[in-house]
């Protein structure tokens, strides 16, 4: 077995350093000991890191404000009306597409049962919003840098 391992460099490498590298590594993991990026041993258990789940209810809130004010007409509001109330609510990217809107196209339904969050990070989210008329729809809410939750884009909930 010597000879073996002695009969070329590789092999020596393979049968006396992995072993005791191995060793090292599993000691000082079993003693509580960590191995820094500089090579030093530091005493203690490793760092946690907990990750923090954003609060999906200022998106939902928004989603949900958005789609009841775009989905139909208030009674007695006027087009021009319709378009203010969801260009507040919405990025100016989508405003300026809400501006084109036929409001004969509108959906004439409201939210209807519990939102469903589909991705939620913290600047941005999906959600699923049902509607009385049985077509859900997909919106995507924004955060931006002044705490403002606005809807970004909306489109049917359909396929994958």
């Amino acid at each position: 077995m010597i000879a073996w391992a002695c009969r070329t460099p590789r092999r020596l490498i393979g049968v006396v350093v992995v072993p005791i590298l191995s060793l090292v590594i599993a000691g000082s993991l079993w003693s509580g000991q960590r191995i820094g990026e500089d090579g030093s041993g530091t005493r203690g258990p490793a760092p946690s890191a907990s990750a923090q789940v954003p609060d999906a209810a200022p998106f939902v809130t928004a989603a949900v404000r958005f789609v009841n004010a775009w989905g139909r007409l208030a009674p007695g509001q006027t087009p021009d009306e319709w378009h203010s109330t969801v260009r507040a609510l919405a990025t100016p990217d989508l405003s300026t597409k809400l501006d084109q809107t036929d409001l004969n196209g509108l959906v004439n339904a409201a939210v209807s049962g519990k939102p469903d969050v589909r991705f939620l990070t913290t600047t941005s989210a999906l959600v699923a919003v049902p509607m009385t008329n049985g077509s859900p729809v997909l919106v995507t809410v924004v955060n931006n840098d002044n705490q403002r939750w606005l809807v970004d884009d909306i489109q049917p909930d359909v396929g994958n």
